[in-house]
């Protein structure tokens, strides 16, 4: 699947999502007060069923947060479709600290703990609600195993890192 196949994809999520919207209210779900945070959901309300608490975006089919979903899929086929290059670490602490001004403003807090990724320099973690931290260099939890240092380890290495992290 390449950019053009994956910007199809979401503006067919959108359209759907739309429908599925109103097919929602018809059948008595609830708009909450919150938006969809995720890029590409262009700031889809978040509904709930009336028997339920849990909100969700029917665009992405996420909490909201703009990691899960539909997210969480995309981010899994990048994982399989990347090459072995090594990223471009400067470009990706300057996007993370810009990231990290974004969700600070979104409404995200900062953890006391900082990422142990051997190059996110000690990036704070972030997160929303109740939901996981993460780094906003990586991706991962803060571990320095998992987010996007897992793309270039063995499993081998991965599994063993996380051994001794936990």
């Amino acid at each position: 699947e390449n950019f053009t196949e994956r910007s199809m994809s979401w503006d067919k999520l959108l359209v759907s999502g739309r429908l599925l919207l109103s097919k929602r209210l018809h059948q008595g779900w609830n708009f909450s007060e919150r938006n969809c945070l995720g890029s590409k959901c262009n700031g889809t309300p978040l509904m709930r069923d009336k028997n339920s608490t849990n909100e969700v975006c029917m665009v992405c089919g996420g909490s909201g947060n703009g990691c899960d979903g539909y997210y969480a899929s995309e981010k899994q086929r990048d994982t399989e479709d990347h090459t072995e290059e090594e990223p471009n670490w400067e470009a990706r602490l300057e996007n993370g600290r810009s990231l990290l001004t974004q969700r600070l403003a979104q409404g995200w807090t900062m953890d006391a703990s900082n990422c142990e990724g051997y190059q996110c320099n000690n990036m704070p973690l972030t997160k929303l609600g109740s939901d996981p931290s993460s780094c906003v260099v990586c991706g991962g939890s803060g571990s320095g195993c998992d987010g996007i240092y897992e793309q270039f380890r063995s499993a081998e290495v991965v599994d063993a890192e996380r051994e001794l992290v936990s």
